[in-house]
C-alpha cells in the first residue's frame, strides 16, 4: 500500500540535454541491473545522465532500504550516517550522482539528501512540522517535496544546508505536493484547488503558477512529476473518469494513451521531448510505453526478439535517451536501463517530382467552403515509399477559419473576395528527412459591400439611471448585390467608460451598458457578404438623466454628549437615514468635524461613519455628512455632539501643618510642611499649593515652597497658611490651616532648632 501510494508522487529529475524533439530509436540493447548484496531486486526511482539509478528495496513488510546503481559496479546500499537504522527510500538523483528521499526518525518522517564525501544530510522541517518527504533534487542540490507545518501542509524548496521555503502553487490550495524539479529551477507537482480537485501544476522560476486542469475540465483531476528542461510537463489526468498519460503543450493537453484495452496509463518522466510510462490493462497488468510527437510505443516492442523480458514500467528517461524501469525477465521481476542503438543517419530528404491542387482557382466568391484536393508525386534515395501530407495552408492574412486540412491530401478553403490560399506538402522518409513544397489555390475578388439601410435597437432609451448593467439588442436592415443576405452582428460599442465594466459585446446582436444618467453609447452593427465585404451602421442608446439629490432623513451621532471632559479622544459613530428617488443605496460618508477653538489635534476622522473628538469642556462640534447617489447628485447635513463644561471645584478633604505650634517664641525662623488632600469629580489628581500666609509680624513668614513655608517665632503671633486646590478645568476651591507660636511648652509643641 505504501508503494503504491507512492507512485502518485515519486518523480524522476531529468538534467541536461537540449530542447529540441529527438526521433525514437528504432532498437534499443538491455541490461539486467541485477540485486543488491543481499539479494533484493531494488524499485527504480531515477536516472541522471551518467547512466547512474536512484532506488530502494524492502528489508521487511515495514522497513526499506536505498540503493544506488552505478555501472560496472552494480547497486551500492546507501548505509552511511544514521540511513542504516531507519527505513528509508530515495526518491530521486541529479546528474551529480547526489540523491534526495526521505526516512523514518522515530515517529517522525524526515526528508533528506545524500552526497558521495558528506554522506547523509537531513533537510530541516518546516517550523512546527513533524514530516517531510523529499520528491526531488536539481543539479545545483536544491531539493523539493512537500510536509507539514504550524501552518498546515505545504511543498517546499530547499538548497544545501538551507531551510525550506515554502513552495506556492494553486492560490487556496490545502495541500501542494511538488514532486519534480528542472535545471532551469521550473518545479512541478500537483495542489488541491479549493473545490478538492487535484491539478497537475508548475510553477516557474519567476513564482508564477501554471494550472494543467484536465481532460475533463477544472473538475477533474491531474498529477504531474515530470518536467523537461523547456518546461514540457508530463503525467497523468482524468479523461472521462479514466488516467491517462499526458504532456502538456500550448494548446493544452495531450493524450498518450493511444493503446488498445487499456483502462490507465501515466507518463512518468520526459527529457528532450521523448515521453516514458506504463498504461495498464483489465487485468492490472501493466506495460512499459515510450511516446515522441508522432505518438506513443509499446517499448517491448523496440526489445531485440528472444530477450525474455516483459517491461511493464518506465520510470525515467535521460537525455542520451537511456530508460530505466522494471519488468519480468523469463517471468521473474528485475530492474533494467535500456540504451538506444545508434546507426548511421539518413540525412537526405524526399525528392518532390510533381504537385498540383484542384482546383487551382475559385470563383465565384460566395463565401462557401469549397473542397481542394493536392496531388504529389515523391521519390527517396533510401525509403521506397515516403510519405506525404498537407502540413498546412497559409491563407496570408486571412482568418485562419478560412481554410482547415481535411485529409492528408484534401483541404476546404472559404470563397471569399482577393483569397489566395496557400497549401504546403511536407513528405518524410523513414529517417525523418523532411521535403516541402507548396501551391496555390486563387479567388478572384468581390469589391462590393453591402448596404445597411438602418439599425435597430430595444431599448434605445434607459430609465432610471440607477447604475444596473442592461441588455440591448441590436439589428440591422441590410442588402447586398450578391443576391445574397449579408450576416450582420454588432462589432463593438462605444461611450464614455471603459469596457467590460461600462460597455460590452456580449453575443452576436446584444450588448450590455451601464445605466448612468446623462450617458449616450453608440451601437456599431457589421455586416459582411459571402466575399468578406462589409459596412458599419450605428445607432445610439440614451440614458435618461437623474437631476434630484438624495433626501437625508436623519443624521444622529452616538454618543451626542460627551461627558466627563477629560481632554481625551473619544470615539463617536454617526448613523444616516438617506433615500433617493433613485438610487437603492445612496453612498455617505462623514465628511467634516468643525468646532470653535478646536484645532488639528482635537479631531479626526476614523472611516465613514466614525471619528475622534478631544473632550473639551464647554465644547460643541459639528459633524458634516455628505451623501451621494450613483448620478453624482449629493446633498449634506449636520449633527452636533456636545462635551458639557467642569463648574465644579475640587474638594479639600483633608488639610494640616506640621508643626502647627512651635516653642519657645525666639524669633527664630522654624520650617513648616503643610499636608493636603483633594478630590475632584472629574480631575483625578487636582493641583494644590500653598497660596499665601496671613498674621504674625511684618516679614515673618516667608512660602518656601509648593507646600512649604518658614515662620518666625515671634511671641503670641497665629499664622494662616491659605492653600489653592485646582482641577483641569480651573475650578478652585481654598483652604485655611494654622501655626501658633506659644509661650509655655506643652504636649506636641516644636522646640525651635536653630537655623
Amino acid at each position: 500500500m505504501k508503494r503504491a501510494a507512492l507512485a502518485l508522487v515519486v518523480t524522476v529529475v531529468v538534467l541536461g540535454g537540449g530542447d529540441a524533439l529527438r526521433a525514437l530509436p528504432t532498437s534499443y540493447t538491455i541490461q539486467d541491473l541485477g540485486t543488491v548484496p543481499s539479494g533484493q531486486v531494488p524499485f527504480v526511482t531515477g536516472l541522471n545522465a551518467s547512466g547512474q539509478v536512484s532506488g530502494y528495496f524492502d528489508v521487511s513488510s515495514s522497513v526499506e532500504q536505498s540503493a544506488r546503481y552505478t555501472s560496472p559496479s552494480g547497486w551500492v546500499v546507501l548505509t552511511g550516517g544514521t540511513l542504516a537504522n531507519s527505513s528509508n527510500q530515495t526518491t530521486g538523483i541529479n546528474d551529480s550522482g547526489d540523491v534526495v528521499g526521505y526516512r523514518t526518525v522515530g515517529s517522525e518522517t524526515r526528508a533528506f539528501r545524500w552526497h558521495d564525501g558528506t554522506g547523509l544530510e537531513d533537510i530541516p522541517q518546516m517550523s512546527g512540522g513533524n514530516f517531510s518527504n523529499g520528491l526531488a533534487i536539481a543539479a545545483n542540490g536544491d531539493a523539493v517535496g512537500w510536509g507539514n507545518s504550524s501552518t498546515g501542509l505545504h511543498g517546499w524548496r530547499a538548497s544545501p544546508l538551507g531551510l525550506p521555503g515554502v513552495v506556492a502553487m494553486i492560490p487556496g490550495s490545502f495541500l501542494d505536493m511538488p514532486c519534480g524539479v528542472n535545471a532551469s529551477g521550473q518545479i512541478v507537482g500537483s495542489s488541491f484547488t479549493p473545490s478538492f480537485a487535484q491539478h497537475a501544476v508548475r510553477v516557474n522560476a519567476d513564482g508564477t503558477v501554471d494550472d494543467f486542469g484536465s481532460f475533463d475540465g477544472p473538475d477533474g483531476g491531474s498529477n504531474a512529476c515530470g518536467i523537461d528542461t523547456d518546461g514540457t510537463v508530463v503525467g497523468q489526468a482524468s479523461l472521462n473518469g479514466a488516467q491517462r498519460a499526458f504532456r502538456s503543450s500550448a494548446a493544452g493537453l495531450v493524450n498518450l494513451d493511444s493503446f488498445p484495452g487499456s483502462t490507465s496509463s501515466f507518463a512518468e518522466s520526459i527529457s528532450g521531448g521523448i515521453v516514458v510510462g506504463e498504461y495498464f490493462l483489465a487485468d492490472n497488468s501493466s506495460h512499459a510505453f515510450i511516446a515522441d510527437a508522432a505518438g506513443s510505443t509499446d517499448l517491448n516492442t523496440l526489445l531485440p526478439a528472444g530477450s525474455g523480458w516483459v517491461l511493464t514500467s518506465a520510470k525515467a528517461i535521460n537525455a542520451s535517451g537511456q530508460i530505466a524501469g522494471e519488468g519480468l525477465l523469463n517471468g521473474v521481476r528485475r530492474t533494467f536501463l535500456m540504451t538506444p542503438v545508434s546507426k548511421p543517419a539518413d540525412k537526405t530528404p524526399p525528392v518532390i517530382n510533381s504537385l498540383s491542387v484542384s482546383p487551382s482557382t475559385i470563383y465565384p466568391p460566395t463565401g462557401a467552403m469549397v473542397t481542394v484536393t493536392v496531388s504529389v508525386s515523391a521519390t527517396d534515395n533510401v525509403d521506397p515509399s515516403p510519405v506525404c501530407a498537407i502540413a498546412g495552408v497559409d491563407t496570408h492574412g486571412a482568418p485562419a477559419s478560412n481554410a482547415a486540412v481535411t485529409g492528408p491530401f484534401t483541404g476546404s478553403v472559404k470563397a471569399t473576395d482577393h483569397g489566395w490560399y496557400t497549401f504546403t506538402v511536407n513528405c518524410s522518409d523513414a529517417s525523418g528527412n523532411v521535403a516541402s513544397g507548396s501551391v496555390d489555390v486563387i479567388v478572384p475578388p468581390d469589391t462590393t459591400p453591402p448596404v445597411i439601410s438602418k439599425v435597430n435597437l430595444s431599448p434605445s432609451t434607459i430609465w432610471p439611471p440607477k447604475g444596473q448593467t442592461v441588455t440591448v439588442t441590436a439589428s440591422a436592415i441590410a442588402t447586398d448585390d450578391s443576391g445574397v443576405a449579408p450576416v450582420c452582428k454588432l462589432g463593438n460599442i462605444t461611450g464614455p467608460g471603459t469596457a467590460p465594466t461600462d460597455f460590452n459585446v456580449t453575443g452576436a446582436n446584444t450588448g450590455t451598458v451601464l445605466a448612468v444618467g446623462g450617458r449616450t453609447y453608440t451601437f456599431h452593427e457589421i455586416c459582411t457578404d459571402g466575399s468578406g465585404n462589409y459596412s458599419w451602421g450605428s445607432a445610439d442608446v440614451t440614458v435618461l438623466r437623474d437631476t434630484t439629490a438624495p433626501v437625508i432623513n436623519s443624521v444622529t451621532a452616538s454618543p451626542s454628549t460627551i461627558w466627563p471632559p477629560n481632554d481625551k479622544l473619544v470615539p463617536v459613530t454617526v448613523s444616516v437615514s438617506v433615500t433617493d428617488d433613485v438610487d437603492d443605496a445612496p453612498a455617505c460618508s462623514l465628511t467634516s468635524v468643525s468646532a470653535s477653538g478646536a484645532t488639528v489635534d482635537d479631531w479626526s476622522i476614523t472611516g465613514r461613519f466614525s471619528a475622534l473628538l478631544r473632550a473639551v469642556g464647554g465644547r460643541t462640534y459639528t459633524l458634516g455628512v455628505t451623501c451621494s447617489d450613483f448620478s453624482g447628485n449629493s446633498s449634506s447635513r449636520s449633527v452636533n455632539v456636545v462635551v458639557p463644561p467642569d463648574t465644579t471645584p475640587p474638594t479639600i478633604t483633608s488639610l494640616s501643618a506640621s508643626p502647627s505650634q512651635i516653642w519657645p517664641p525666639n524669633g527664630k525662623m522654624v520650617d513648616v510642611a503643610v499636608s493636603v488632600s483633594a478630590t475632584d469629580d472629574v480631575d483625578p489628581n487636582p493641583s494644590c499649593s500653598l497660596t499665601s500666609i496671613s498674621g504674625g509680624l511684618a516679614g515673618g513668614a516667608v512660602v518656601t515652597g509648593p507646600l512649604s513655608a518658614s515662620l518666625r517665632a515671634d511671641k503670641d503671633s497665629v499664622y494662616s497658611l491659605r492653600v489653592t486646590c485646582s482641577d483641569h478645568a480651573g475650578n478652585r476651591s481654598f483652604g485655611d490651616t494654622t501655626v501658633t507660636v506659644t509661650k509655655d511648652p506643652g504636649n506636641g509643641i516644636t522646640r525651635n532648632r536653630p537655623k
